[in-house]
């Protein structure tokens, strides 16, 4: 018996080694206009995320305009559609809106090793940069 519990402690070091268990600094931010929420925009939670980890950023449902999103060499889901920033379940949408900003994409991802996953987004009244 003691040696199932060896391989599988050892196995579990392994993967450690390789880097397959998950990052300890990993963040979960939100955004929203209210006292619970992390940050009030999105880019001041993709600005505030720590280097690596698998990242995610909730949105509450609602309406962001002037949005001119940077994104560079992260791993995050961007994912809108939560009721307040308490929940941990999102049931809606939100809305990601470049009108009322400068002529900009409202999203632009640079760099490499980029994973991003965007969910219950609408994107919309971005502009076309060259």
């Amino acid at each position: 018996m003691a040696r199932i519990f060896w391989l599988r402690g050892s196995l579990a070091v392994f993967a450690g080694i390789l880097g397959l268990a998950t990052h300890a600094d990993a963040a979960i931010f939100t955004v929203g206009n209210q006292p619970d929420c992390t940050h009030g925009t999105v880019q001041g939670a993709v600005d505030g995320l720590p280097p690596g980890g698998v990242h995610e950023i909730r949105i509450m449902q609602g309406s962001y305009s002037a949005q001119a999103i940077k994104i560079a060499g992260r791993e995050l889901t961007l994912r809108g559609g939560y009721v307040n920033c308490a929940t941990s379940t999102a049931t809606g949408s939100s809305t990601l809106s470049g009108s009322g900003g400068g002529a900009d994409s409202v999203i632009t991802i640079t760099g490499s090793g980029n994973k991003i996953a965007l969910e219950r987004l609408i994107i919309t009244g971005g502009d076309e940069v060259f």
